[in-house]
């Protein structure tokens, strides 16, 4: 049970199953106390086990060390820990530091080994002012694995569950209280940091940071959790050449750096970040990240959702770079978004909020403020929904050739709200050859609009390229200049725009509300050239409208170009019953008259001719048939009474 102390150290003799405490002027090994004279300057390490032997490299573990009051002058390369192993492995051993002051840039460890692994290690503290700390420390040649430690309290230069040279993994930071400079869940200098778990749930954490998984290789499937604190620096789930699966949850808190769900070279996919309640203050929300000089392979599958929060940053972005990256999601609920304030030209300029930058990106916005541009995607299959917000820039549901991406299928929706830029389908600045944007549709049900409306920006406007613009409810159209569709449906009434033009086809779906005089848009632009568009309406559902009545399709104050254009009836997706003939009344005036129904009713089944006998011979007679009617008839003899 005894031990050496020196000016440097105090090592137990078994390398296993010991129990150290240490107070001010005393420490205990195996229930045997020895005074302990206080040394300035030197080294001044503890452990709970202590083996450096390389013929005899055996595991140092199960050991156990508390460290109760005293100041300790470990110097640069001090070190506390319940179990040090050189060359061997460094297993289950648990380090309690209940109050003490030690020299920054020393080490804290539940479990050392400089060749070894260090596995299932513990390390806890309650206050004090210390270097380093970490579960298990692997250090030139080993993995970290397994290893926890929780901080109570106290102020710590770094907070590690692992750290490694090759890897890390299953390590746990569970943070109650204290002040950090930085956070790891696992840390690995050129291998893997994979399945590690921070959940933070007071104190503060400096410029340093949060990080999940800190790995060179991988950084996959990481947890970071943060509730209520404020973070001076980025927080990241994972971060590594890949950097999959990982997720991060931020609550109640105020960061004021970065937030990465995977910072990676080359893959992240798979990654998880929520925003609820908090404020961020950086440049980046991503569901992914790549490094500028990164060779990127995939970027799918990434989440950002952000609840009744408030976020500063240059861009929100599910996952992606260049023309990488699909089925990703942002969702955003009840915030307000902002540029970032962290310098005056961002401050100045509109952020983006953006699905990905390949296809099958999705974006959807509900009560909230953008101070920026909304973009689906950089591809083809993108999604835009908004509903019941502002956004102070453009919305586009893809984005075409110029980034490599064909700009195809993409999709937006505007269910309410203010959008004060311009609203494309898909958007595109150059065109190549014969290539032309297709499937794109632009869905309208209620808001404010304040700029244009497209649906495909290309001069092409054949309706057979499938670029469409919905018109449903009730918007505020009336500084929308709607243009560039191959296909314009209008399914309301009363509708006010600046004007309409570039449009192949425009169908009226009278609504079942429609009645004698009413007009359906009015523009109020003056001069209107739909030259070459086929105009149609039907009735859809059973309107208030009798044959003479009359609805105003489109007008405006002073003239509308017809050269070229023709009128119909629609026939799908409308009611057959009326017969309606859509034609241009005057030099301003479009209108759909009702002709009475567009089939005749059957007619009346002809009676058969019926005779009854009355008394005294007497015949009636019915019949529509026209002709001679006798009322008594014979060849031969007398037709009496």
């Amino acid at each position: 049970g005894g031990g050496v102390v020196s000016a440097e150290s105090v090592v137990p003799e078994n390398t296993s199953d010991n129990e150290v405490e240490v107070n001010e002027d005393n420490y205990t090994i195996n229930g045997e106390t020895t005074n302990l004279e206080i040394y300035s300057g030197g080294y001044s390490d503890v452990y709970g086990g202590y083996n450096d032997s390389e013929e005899n490299p055996e595991q140092v573990g199960n050991n156990k060390i508390t460290i109760n009051s005293g100041t300790f002058n470990g110097g640069y390369a001090g070190i506390l820990t319940g179990g040090y192993s050189k060359y061997g492995n460094s297993i289950g051993n648990t380090m309690i530091f209940n109050n003490c002051t030690y020299l920054a840039y020393s080490n804290i460890v539940g479990g050392f080994s400089e060749y070894g692994n260090a596995n299932y290690n513990t390390a806890i503290i309650y206050d004090g002012t210390v270097g380093y700390f970490y579960g298990g420390f692997s250090d030139i040649k080993g993995n970290a694995n397994y290893n926890s430690i929780t901080v109570n309290g106290g102020i710590l230069t770094s907070a590690d569950g692992g750290l490694s040279k090759d890897g890390n993994s299953n390590n746990t930071v569970v943070v109650n209280d204290g002040e950090i400079g930085s956070v790891h869940g696992g840390n690995s200098t050129d291998g893997t940091a994979n399945n590690n778990t921070v959940t933070i749930n007071g104190g503060t954490i400096g410029d340093g940071g949060v990080f999940g998984g800190f790995g060179s290789t991988e950084g996959n499937n990481n947890t970071v959790t943060i509730n209520g604190i404020t973070v001076g620096y980025n927080v990241a789930g994972g971060v590594g050449d890949i950097a999959n699966g990982n997720n991060v949850s931020i609550t109640s808190s105020i960061i004021e750096r970065d937030v990465y769900g995977g910072f990676a070279n080359k893959q992240a996919n798979n990654n998880i970040v929520t925003v609820k309640d908090s404020e961020v203050k950086g440049y980046c929300l991503f569901g992914t990240y790549f490094n500028s000089s990164a060779s990127i392979e995939q970027a799918d599958n990434n989440t950002v959702n952000v609840d009744n929060s408030d976020i500063s940053v240059n861009e929100i972005l599910g996952g992606g770079t260049g023309s990488i990256g699909s089925n990703n999601t942002v969702t955003i609920n009840n915030s307000t978004v902002r540029s970032s304030t962290l310098d005056a030209t961002s401050a100045r300029n509109l952020m983006n909020v953006r699905g990905g930058y390949g296809s099958y990106n999705t974006v959807t916005i509900n009560d909230s403020t953008i101070n920026g541009n909304v973009f689906g995607g950089n591809d083809s299959n993108n999604t835009v929904t908004i509903t019941n917000s502002t956004i102070e820039g453009e919305v586009w549901g893809g984005r075409g050739i110029v980034y490599g991406g064909v700009g195809d299928n993409n999709t937006v929706i505007i269910n309410s709200g203010t959008i004060k830029g311009k609203v494309y389908g898909t958007f595109n600045y150059y065109y190549s050859g014969d290539t032309y944007l297709k499937n794109n549709t632009v869905t309208i049900n209620g808001g404010t609009f304040e700029n244009f409306i497209c649906a495909a920006d290309q001069i092409n406007i054949d309706p057979s390229l499938g670029n469409i613009i919905n018109i449903y409810g009730s918007p505020d159209l009336s500084k929308s200049y709607i243009h560039k569709a191959g296909i314009l449906n209008i399914y309301t009434k009363n509708l006010t725009a600046e004007n309409i033009g570039y449009i192949k086809v425009i169908n009226f779906y009278l609504p079942s509300s429609t009645v004698n005089g009413d007009t359906i848009l009015t523009l109020t632009d003056s001069n209107t050239d739909i030259s070459g568009a086929a105009v149609k309406a039907g009735v859809v559902g059973n309107a208030n409208l009798s044959k003479g009545d009359v609805v105003t399709l489109l007008t405006n104050s002073g003239t509308i170009t017809t050269t070229g254009t023709t009128y119909g009836k629609l026939t799908e997706g409308v009611s057959l019953e009326y017969d309606l003939t859509v034609k241009k009344d005057g030099d301003n005036k479009i209108i759909a008259q009702i002709g009475g129904s567009s089939e005749e009713p059957e007619p009346e089944p002809e009676p058969t001719p019926t005779v009854t006998d009355d008394s005294n011979n007497t015949k009636n007679i019915y019949s529509r048939d026209s002709g001679t009617i006798y009322g008594g008839y014979t060849d031969t003899g007398n037709a009496q009474n």
